[in-house]
């Protein structure tokens, strides 16, 4: 019996794809996910003429690269890494814990 365990995913999408060719190209029996499934936080754009800026609870690696490109292209990305916009009232833990349940 193969098994799979894992933890951590924060709504990823892109590891969940991962995730799930793993499962299917390795015929895995049991996927054990541990916690933490939900998405991410929050983020908020500042736009300063052309320039983006991004705030968040969380770190996010290669800024740069993720602020590359038009404010779609930019929530795009955040997306599939499993980020939550709340652009209004971004520390309102309600409306975050609201956006969270819609993405999952």
């Amino acid at each position: 019996m193969k098994i799979l365990a894992t933890s951590d995913i924060h709504g990823n999408k892109a590891l969940i794809y991962l995730i799930h060719d793993i499962v299917k190209k390795e015929n895995v029996d049991a996927l054990i996910i541990a916690g933490d499934i939900a998405p991410k936080g929050f983020y908020q754009f500042f736009k300063e003429g052309l320039k983006f800026d991004i705030s968040s609870g969380f770190r996010l690696r290669n800024r740069a690269d993720i602020l590359k490109g038009d404010e779609q292209q930019i929530k795009t990305k955040l997306d599939l890494l499993g980020f939550v916009e709340i652009p209004a009232d971004a520390y309102n833990l309600s409306a975050i814990s609201l956006k969270q349940k819609e993405k999952l």
